[in-house]
């Protein structure tokens, strides 16, 4: 940058009102793309904008110019500095958006300014949702505050070498929703002809293609799979192959779901997304970022008999002989301290008991419901504990099903109770651990729930823009057991529903996994056959499909559910 007479580049003022030209050179600015690339990244530099005369000015000379003006080499390594560092970068982009000059340089762009995305999810429109992703972004480049990401989120964003790739990968990962077909693809074909057309090399072209193609990914991988499968891990590492295409893919992942708008960024979406981060990282870079998972379990049960102390919990043995049996997913994803706590209720459990208890979460607004039983108590233990929440009325936003090789259960609901404004107080609380009890040990049925509460039926119908039921049947991320997809438009009782359907077709659920995005769900179960064989025969699968929509479709159409 070059002062000459209070000028930088001897022709750019900056200024209280934004950057602006002296009324001599306006005509040079305005007939040189260069030029008027220039003056934008001054102002992004300067953390300002154009001046609202000059950008009048500017617009009306973006429109008379064609694209090809745009394309000098000198127009092109303008943008490209534009794009390779934070700072009012989102800013400086919606400017050029706002004045044509983005739509010159990525007319492609065009096709999605204004488009409206057909769903509760997403707050804003498809350009709007887009610079919003890169404002999410290089946020990361500040300091973290009180409701910020995390340390590994800022040390990836800080590590990374070609911020311009990323940067423009996050401008164009939705582009394709201005085509038709699937977005990503779409939209990979859009970044091919971008990079080229910006001059990037053919690798950095590449790269570009990837991150907008796979820019769904890693959500899916992280939010959807079980994080302790090695398979799993493995499979998402040849995807991404390289250390530095993960950390694009990692803060490309967060500023997508941050930038959806206030509330879509959560703890526990950042927990799953960093725990997935580093332990590819790891088989990356071997940089023992995190242990390997038999040296996290020898960590887990250290931790977990330290925070039992001297207690011997029913009998000598006893706790060592529960640490081995429990399954190796529930080990490592719950936290020690409540791992001693489980222990403690299951010690005092009888055989043919259950334990069912329920716990305010601060600051989340949900409850959790844990519930300890043995599978030898009732069949369909998971369908009848989720009938009895929706009979309850309550809304389940997460579920883990975990089944130890010893046949204890434990299972966790996160739940939202809509008939309380703050959190339930402890006599709800108790009414539905006992509602959970009743069911489990017969002495109540989940039909007979529906009909006394009379809540179901009333359930307003499925507006009409909702999305048709869709269920996918993964054969291969896991060697033990079939993933089972469903996504479809929430509505009361759907979790308990899809449980009876799986429990109909002869299903054990070993492992669930409930998202609910507004008025989206996408649930993802882990099922074996009764025999504890995977799903294998493509007939199985299509009847599995079959049922599972129509029971879903018809929702609300039985008198008892």
């Amino acid at each position: 940058m070059r002062l000459l007479s209070g000028r930088v580049d001897g022709m750019f003022v900056p200024g209280p009102e934004g950057v602006t030209v002296p009324a001599s050179l306006r005509e040079r600015l305005l007939s040189d793309p260069e030029h008027i690339l220039a003056l934008f990244a001054v102002a992004k530099r300067h953390r300002s904008g154009v001046h609202h005369d000059l950008m009048d000015r500017v617009r009306s000379a973006a429109e008379v110019q064609g694209e090809a003006a745009f394309r000098a080499p000198g127009a092109l390594l303008r943008f490209r500095e534009i794009l390779a560092q934070p700072g009012h970068l989102a800013e400086t982009l919606s400017s050029m958006h706002a004045s044509g000059v983005l739509e010159k340089l990525i007319p492609e762009f065009a096709a999605v300014t204004q488009l409206v995305q057909f769903n509760r999810y997403h707050r804003y429109t498809v350009d709007r949702h887009t610079l919003e992703v890169i404002r999410t972004a290089e946020s990361l480049a500040g300091s973290p505050g009180p409701d910020g990401p995390g340390a590994y989120l800022r040390k990836a964003y800080r590590e990374i070498h070609r911020r311009d790739l990323l940067h423009l990968a996050m401008l164009l990962h939705d582009i394709g929703k201005g085509a038709r077909g699937d977005h990503s693809a779409a939209g990979a074909g859009i970044a091919a002809a971008v990079g080229t057309r910006l001059g990037y090399a053919r690798d950095d072209t590449s790269l570009l293609i990837f991150l907008v193609r796979e820019h769904l990914t890693m959500e899916q991988v992280a939010f959807r799979r079980d994080l302790s499968d090695a398979k799993v891990l493995l499979r998402f590492a040849r995807t991404v192959a390289t250390a530095e295409t993960l950390r694009m893919l990692y803060v490309l992942t967060y500023s997508d779901v941050a930038g959806v708008g206030p509330g879509s960024w959560t703890g526990w979406k950042e927990e799953l997304l960093t725990d997935l981060y580093l332990k590819v990282l790891d088989q990356l870079t071997g940089s023992r970022e995190v242990p390997s998972p038999d040296e996290r379990l020898e960590v887990v049960r250290r931790e977990v008999r330290a925070a039992l102390g001297e207690r011997t919990l029913a009998g000598t043995g006893w706790v060592e002989d529960q640490l081995r049996e429990m399954n190796r997913r529930y080990a490592l994803v719950t936290p020690p301290g409540t791992i001693a706590r489980h222990l403690e209720w299951l010690a005092d459990l009888a055989p043919e008991d259950v334990r069912a208890r329920g716990e305010n979460q601060p600051g989340s607004g949900a409850t959790e419901y844990t519930v300890l039983t043995r599978e030898s108590v009732t069949l369909g233990i998971f369908s009848k504990i989720a009938g009895v929440l929706a009979a309850k009325g309550l809304g389940v936003l997460r579920a883990q099903v975990d089944t130890w090789s010893n046949d204890v259960v434990v299972d966790t609901f996160t739940v939202t109770d809509t008939f309380f404004s703050g959190p339930p107080p402890a006599s709800r609380l108790t009414e539905v651990e006992e509602a959970i009890r009743d069911v489990l040990l017969g002495r109540d049925t989940v039909e007979a729930l529906f009909r006394r509460h009379r809540r179901f039926g009333h359930e307003p119908p499925v507006p009409p823009l909702a999305e048709p039921t869709q269920i996918e049947v993964d054969q291969e991320s896991s060697d033990a057991f079939t993933v089972v997809e469903v996504f479809a438009h929430d509505r009361h009782g759907l979790l308990y529903a899809i449980a009876e359907a799986l429990r109909e077709l002869g299903l054990n659920v070993h492992s669930a996994q409930v998202a609910t995005r507004l008025d989206q769900v996408l649930d993802v179960f882990y099922v074996t056959e009764a025999d504890g064989r995977p799903v294998l025969e493509a007939d199985r699968v299509s009847v599995i499909r079959a049922a599972l929509t129509a029971r879903i479709d018809g929702l609300g159409e039985r008198p008892d559910i």
